[in-house]
């Protein structure tokens, strides 16, 4: 996708590129051996951190009006969108419904004929063309105008009781146990590893 800056985007843009090439390049090759090189480690360490809030900063201020307007804009088709949606979803439940009780009708018409034919002793090759000319609802239905709707059989998944569900299938909430675990409590198979990692102060 192709956004279009613009000429202030740009130069801002074009600014922050040259100021961070310049924090990069100090790092090209860069080592910690002694105790001068690891205070010029951690200068370099507080300008990337820097640069980082100045990115942010320049970028958030392009950004935060188009997503103002995507919000906008969004919130503009909402209830435009809810009410096509709930209108497809009432038309295609009274659609099914019909449907529904066309297969039933055609059922209840094979039953009846069954039963016809055992009193009436029909031969099977007579049953068999009997329930031929039954007439079956259609699994697609097209207008006049060209529009055309298919009824498919679609399965879906209930989860009766989570209690029976093997463990393989739950997820663990990291969020959770993160928070549990580092507030000191224990969790069985759960450990704190502590690392060290430099912090810019």
């Amino acid at each position: 996708m192709h956004i279009n800056l613009t000429a202030d985007a740009k130069k801002v843009v074009a600014l922050v590129r040259r100021e961070t090439a310049e924090t990069l390049k100090a790092l090209d090759g860069f080592v910690v051996s002694n105790k001068a090189e690891e205070a010029e480690g951690v200068d370099l360490l507080s300008s990337i951190k820097q640069a980082q809030k100045v990115l942010k900063g320049k970028k958030d201020k392009i950004i935060k009006p188009l997503n103002e307007a995507v919000v906008a804009v969004r919130d503009l088709f909402r209830p435009i969108e809810q009410d096509i949606v709930y209108a497809e979803m009432a038309l295609k439940g009274a659609l099914n419904t019909f449907h529904q009780s066309e297969l039933r009708e055609a059922e209840k018409a094979r039953r009846a004929l069954e039963q016809q034919a055992k009193h009436q002793h029909f031969k099977p090759e007579t049953l068999a063309r009997k329930v031929e000319a039954l007439e079956t609802p259609a699994v697609s239905t097209q207008t006049e105008e060209g529009s055309r709707v298919q009824y498919r059989k679609s399965r879906e998944v209930v989860v009766k009781n989570e209690t029976l569900v093997p463990d393989e299938y739950w997820v663990l909430d990291m969020v959770k146990i993160r928070r549990d675990a580092l507030g000191g409590k224990t969790i069985p198979g759960v450990t704190v590893v502590e690392t060290t990692v430099p912090a810019v102060l």
